[in-house]
């Protein structure tokens, strides 16, 4: 069942890359728990503008966690729509995916509004709030996340992201994330 969802989610990825205005965004993420452990991974993210404020994206995520080298994946979809009034604007993203982790398998669902402030031509930050749940209730995949984004376009294709996010719930931990988007 995860080959079939993860050739079904490249297959969609592939597709989503040949339209127009896409995007490809690699992250790399260094997680520090309340529980003083840490984690780093990794995020692939492809997405493309279906209209100027309307994107559609697929973000596959792994981390490996530095006690016992756990390892956990996320496969998602994701649809953001985004509202420009001048240099701020307000966005809201939906998502549906699976948690892959050794006995701990689960869908999930996300919601997160936020607002999208345009610095300059170049500069941009995003304030967020993630509420991400199982979709089964037994299952311990409930989190809140605030989050601050801060993006610079090197160029009309490249830019460089730094985010950090503060995770509350059923996990608890703060993250740096550093990123590179490439546009097409």
């Amino acid at each position: 069942m995860k080959k079939q969802i993860v050739l079904a989610s490249l297959l969609l990825a592939a597709g989503i890359a040949t339209a127009s205005e896409s995007s490809v965004s690699l992250s790399y993420r260094y997680d520090r728990a309340d529980a003083d452990t840490t984690s780093t991974g990794y995020e692939f993210d492809v997405g493309t503008h279906l209209t100027k404020n309307i994107l559609v994206d697929v973000r596959a995520e792994q981390q490996n966690s530095s006690q016992g080298n756990t390892l956990q994946n996320r496969l998602e979809g994701g649809l953001r729509l985004q509202h420009d009034l001048g240099p701020v604007g307000v966005y809201a993203r939906g998502a549906f995916g699976n948690k892959m982790k050794t006995g701990a398998d689960n869908l999930y669902y996300s919601v997160e509004p936020g607002v999208v402030l345009a610095l300059s031509a170049t500069d941009a930050i995003d304030v967020g709030y993630r509420f991400r749940s199982a979709t089964l209730d037994h299952k311990a995949d409930t989190t809140r996340t605030a989050r601050v984004s801060y993006t610079h376009a090197l160029n009309k294709t490249v830019s460089v992201s730094l985010d950090v996010d503060r995770v509350q719930g059923d996990a608890a931990e703060t993250s740096a994330i550093v990123g590179v988007s490439v546009g097409f």
